[in-house]
C-alpha cells in the first residue's frame, strides 16, 4: 500500500514537472504570453466608476492591455496594443479576458484580431467608432464601441 501511493505521489511529481516545462518552452520560444493583472487598476465609462479589471503584458516592441468592463447585462474585453509601430484598439467582441490575476495566451490563439479573407469582405461589421486613444504614464483612455469614454488608471 504504501509503495503505490509513493508511486502515485512520483508520478504526480513528474507530470507536474512535465507541464511545468512546457510552459517554461513555450514562454521561452515566445509561443505563449502571459498577462498580469494590474490589482491596483480602476475603471471608469464616462467618468464613472465601474467594474472591470486591467491585464498587462510588456515585451520588446511595446506593451499590450487587456480592459475588461462590465456594462449593462454584459461583459466586453478590448485589446490596447502599444508598439513602436504605433497604437490599436480592438474590440474583443464574443471573448472575454479571464478574471484571474495572471493568465497565458499561445501565440496562435490571438483573440481580438479579425482576420477577414478579400471574398469575405462584403460580410465585415461595421467600423467601430474612432478609438480616439489617450495614454499616460499611468492610464489608458479610448472610446468603446458604445462611443462611451473608457478609461484605466493604476
Amino acid at each position: 500500500m504504501e509503495n503505490g501511493l509513493k508511486a502515485l505521489a512520483g508520478l504526480v511529481v513528474a507530470v507536474m514537472l512535465l507541464i511545468a516545462a512546457m510552459f517554461a518552452y513555450t514562454t521561452v520560444r515566445g509561443y505563449t504570453t502571459w498577462y498580469f493583472m494590474v490589482t491596483d487598476s480602476r475603471i471608469t465609462v464616462d467618468g464613472k466608476p465601474t467594474n472591470g479589471r486591467l491585464h498587462r503584458m510588456t515585451f520588446h516592441r511595446g506593451t499590450t492591455y487587456f480592459l475588461t468592463r462590465k456594462g449593462e447585462g454584459n461583459v466586453e474585453s478590448y485589446r490596447v496594443t502599444r508598439t513602436d509601430r504605433g497604437d490599436r484598439v480592438s474590440s474583443c467582441k464574443g471573448w472575454t479576458a479571464p478574471h484571474w490575476i495572471v493568465f497565458p495566451l499561445n501565440h496562435q490563439e490571438m483573440p481580438c484580431i479579425v482576420w477577414v479573407a478579400a471574398e469575405e469582405h462584403h460580410n465585415v461589421v461595421e467600423e467601430p467608432p474612432p478609438r480616439n486613444l489617450q495614454v499616460g504614464p499611468n492610464f489608458l483612455e479610448f472610446t468603446a464601441d458604445d462611443g462611451k469614454r473608457v478609461r484605466a488608471s493604476w
